[in-house]
């Protein structure tokens, strides 16, 4: 459910072609917790709009309780 809610926020275009492997994790209400890129496309501005994509797409699902502050990754591409 994170990952298709991901998935379905609307891409922002426009800042070049690349990948970034953003990595984030959700706290206990659903809320993000925290973002960060984990392989950086090599361009800047990229890299800062697959960030902003996560924070654009919180909250998210609440997870269940055993899996609170749980890890996802997402690649994003830019095209």
């Amino acid at each position: 459910a994170v990952l298709k809610k991901v998935r379905s926020t609307r891409k922002k275009s426009g800042a070049g072609k690349g990948t970034v492997v953003v990595g984030f994790s959700i706290a206990a209400d659903g809320g993000l917790a925290g973002v960060q890129v984990l392989q950086s496309s090599g361009n800047t501005a990229l890299d800062g709009i697959a960030l902003d994509h996560i924070r654009r797409s919180a909250p998210f699902p609440a997870p269940p309780a055993t899996a609170a502050g749980r890890g996802y990754s997402f690649e994003f591409v830019g095209k």
